[in-house]
């Protein structure tokens, strides 16, 4: 059997999701089934580079069908990342000041630095342009998505913390 190639298949297919994996996993949309979802993350608590220690045909095949639907589910798994970020940018918002938080020079911002930074990176003046310069199929592309990528791994490490934060005007 070729198990060693299948476990390269499955690292390459996994890859892109390990970031958000367990928010992925809790997705009504996730088309992975418990038990596939379950065996993955046996593996990956095992190690980060996968071993398989058995040679059960069925479960190799188990294997090669979760490989299929992680190609398959890969851009309903974009679509949710990007969803994510937005939904993250308007709790921002609201916590800050929706018109306050949208108009202000993202430079000016007083929120972690490092998410400050990798908003910049979008290279808008403010997040008000910011959804007005790309179109929404861009979010999933390119270095868009991996700027949304890069924010909300970021975010994921640590709480928000705001600065100073402003008074509400």
């Amino acid at each position: 059997m070729k198990t060693n190639g299948t476990l390269d298949n499955l690292n390459e297919a996994l890859e892109p999701y390990k970031f958000f994996w367990m928010e992925w996993v809790q997705f009504e949309d996730c088309n992975l089934t418990d038990i596939e979802v379950s065996k993955i993350q046996t593996l990956m608590s095992t190690t980060s580079t996968f071993v398989w220690t058995s040679t059960s045909s069925d479960e190799l095949e188990m294997l090669r069908g979760i490989i299929k639907k992680l190609k398959i589910g890969y851009q309903i798994f974009k679509d949710f990342v990007v969803v994510n970020f937005l939904s993250k940018i308007i709790q921002l918002a609201r916590d800050y000041g929706y018109d306050l938080f949208l108009n202000t020079p993202i430079k000016d911002l007083d929120i972690a630095e490092d998410l400050r930074n990798c908003l910049l990176k979008f290279k808008t003046v403010n997040l008000k342009l910011l959804f007005l310069t790309y179109k929404a199929e861009e979010f999933s592309v390119g270095l868009v998505y991996g700027l949304i990528v890069e924010f909300l791994t970021l975010q994921k490490t640590k709480a928000t913390v705001y600065i100073n934060k402003p008074e509400f005007t």
